[in-house]
């Protein structure tokens, strides 16, 4: 997906959790060579531990809000 031709000159691959598979993640992995980002509530973020960060470069409208990066655990849901 490619949201903006003015945002950062790149574009999105998108896969609903449920539809993940392992061929699909590494084909992701593969051809984008970028990171996994996880869209979820902030409520489900603090039920995880996982602070939001604020965003970079003073408050651009156009960037989202993000937590640090982490590992997966079992039992998370």
């Amino acid at each position: 997906m490619v949201d903006s031709h003015e945002c950062e000159n790149e574009g999105d691959l998108i896969v609903a959790a449920g539809h993940l598979t392992a061929q699909k993640a590494a084909f992701m992995m593969r051809e984008a060579r970028g990171m996994f980002l996880l869209s979820t509530t902030q409520q489900h973020l603090r039920q995880l531990g996982i602070p939001l960060v604020e965003p970079r470069g003073g408050g651009v409208q156009m960037t989202p809000r993000m937590g640090p990066p982490f590992d997966a655990r079992r039992g998370s849901q």
